[in-house]
């Protein structure tokens, strides 16, 4: 089972890594071509602002996700650095439970909105809105997955 939750894990790791290169890079994309029409041809693609606050929601909760799964987000560690081998290991699981904890309440929280949203449309695409707030529970899931790897089998291999 737990050789299972280390292969799932490391998978959905590199999906997340293709999402995130394509998603930023199709972003930028995008995002230029409409400068470009604006300001050279005068016309504005309105789908793009649109799809830009889309896109940009998924890859700021599933980039967290990734960022949770290698242990990349912003700490200070002076604290954790001055104790010794055991007192680490606790505030790890502190850290861990803390973070579970916030993640929970947005895994929660946003299925709750993404599901209140769902009848609301963006103006110009006629995309739910729920599926971008949909952005914050996926993430948070993703990010509780990857928080039960690590208490489970310890920190992820460096790739």
């Amino acid at each position: 089972m737990l050789r299972a939750l280390d292969r799932v894990c490391g998978l959905l790791g590199r999906a997340l890594d293709w999402f995130l290169v394509l998603g930023g890079g199709g972003l930028t994309v995008v995002v230029m071509a409409n400068v470009v029409a604006r300001y050279v041809f005068n016309i504005s693609l309105a789908w793009v602002n649109e799809m830009g606050e889309f896109v940009l929601l998924w890859l700021t909760f599933l980039g967290g996700a990734r960022a949770i799964q290698l242990g990349a987000h912003l700490a200070i560690t002076e604290l954790v650095d001055a104790a010794g081998p055991g007192a680490r290991r606790i505030l790890g699981w502190i850290a861990d439970a803390s973070a579970a904890a916030v993640l929970l309440g947005f895994l929660v929280w946003g299925t709750t909105l993404s599901h209140q949203m769902m009848n609301q449309t963006l103006s110009v695409t006629y995309i739910p809105m729920g599926l971008a707030y949909a952005s914050m529970p996926v993430g948070a899931a993703l990010g509780l997955l990857f928080i039960a790897r690590r208490v489970l089998l310890g920190p992820e291999p460096a790739a």
